[in-house]
């Protein structure tokens, strides 16, 4: 592969948006492509984001050329597309202020035999991702009937899941209108049912070969008085609209960072499920940003990015990424979870390379 990158430095005394693209001009003699992973139509596809950043494309007499977005800016802006066969990686939502500096990195990655497979090996140990996995994990749902299986119910659902990391969720505690509690309600408990699950693996799996651990979501809440306590680190939509959960509209979004008092909040939860659980490890789900709408958020900015007129170049709000603002808060808390050697499956892909690595 060949690794490159261009620096963009605005020169001049107020922000300066820019869009910048990398395209492979094959046009009639792309035969397949794929993006993000997938196979797609040559003529017009398109996807955006950076959990799989990368466009590949062969050619019939069997060569074939990829492009993968390597650097966390790139990645979390990132466009990608094939248009009558023509095949690019783009960033439209880049905003530099004055005499910021931003190094753009991507990589093009040539196949001699064409094989979508042969790209992805490559990228693979490009982005140092050929690693064990340690874990396979099931959920182990906290009510009747699975609570209250017999020993050998629940020895043959571990086997028969070959599990070896059985995970809670988060709806051991309700909300008083009989939701499933986020942050602050489920912070007041009980967590008895936790407690009990843990013993009940401990005893039956001495040897640790199986371990417990719980449910983590860092964006969600349900509790109403902390869209008053926190309201400074909602998600908000382009009208100023707090952003709900999708149709779960009794939960809203909050970003934690290591400043802000939500990512405090939040941080109370990791604290209950290993220091007074004592669970073993964790679960952390949808861990870059919680729903698509939630990938990018208004009312405050995190220094790169906007939404940016593709006629006029212009740009029409200053915007931010979910991923980039939690980014350092999440960087923590893994090393934290990791420095206890405590297990750690995450839903999602990192978003980003710091996270990645």
């Amino acid at each position: 592969w060949v690794v490159v990158t261009d620096t963009f430095t605005n020169l001049t005394a107020g922000d300066l948006p820019v869009i910048h693209e990398h395209m492979l001009r094959l046009g009639d003699d792309t035969a397949h492509a794929w993006l993000a992973g997938l196979p797609v139509d040559p003529t017009n596809a398109h996807v955006t984001g950076g959990a799989n950043p990368s466009v590949f494309v062969s050619t019939a007499d069997g060569s074939g050329l990829g492009l993968v977005a390597l650097d966390d800016i790139f990645r979390v802006h990132l466009a990608a597309s094939v248009v009558r066969g023509d095949a690019a990686l783009s960033d439209r939502s880049l905003l530099l202020a004055p005499g910021a500096r931003v190094t753009a990195e991507w990589a093009v990655v040539p196949v001699r035999d064409g094989d979508f497979w042969t790209f992805v090996n490559t990228a693979r140990r490009m982005m140092r991702m050929n690693f064990v996995l340690p874990y396979t994990f099931a959920s182990a749902m906290t009510r009747a009937p699975v609570y209250d299986w017999s020993d050998e119910r629940f020895r043959d659902y571990v086997r028969h899941k070959g599990a070896d990391f059985i995970v809670q969720s988060n709806d051991v505690v309700r909300t008083a209108a009989g939701h499933p509690a986020r942050c602050t309600d489920w912070l007041a408990g009980p967590h008895d049912v936790y407690r009990d699950m843990q013993t009940k693996i401990r005893r039956l799996y001495p040897d640790g070969s199986v371990r417990h651990a719980v449910y983590f979501h860092c964006y969600l809440d349900t509790t109403l008085a902390n869209r008053t306590r926190f309201a400074a680190d909602m998600g908000r939509d382009a009208a100023g609209e707090a952003i709900p959960y999708g149709r779960h509209t009794y939960m809203h979004l909050f970003i934690p960072t290591l400043e802000n008092g939500w990512g405090r909040e939040i941080s109370r939860v990791i604290d209950v499920i290993l220091e007074d659980i004592q669970a073993d490890g964790i679960y952390w789900d949808e861990f870059a940003y919680g729903v698509p709408p939630f990938a990018f958020v208004y009312g405050r900015w995190d220094g790169v990015s906007a939404d940016i007129d593709p006629k006029t170049f212009e740009m029409t709000r200053k915007k931010a990424s979910t991923a980039l603002l939690s980014r350092d808060f999440r960087v923590h808390h893994v090393k934290r979870i990791q420095a206890r050697g405590a297990p750690l499956i995450i839903n999602g892909a990192p978003q980003t390379r710091t996270l990645a690595d």
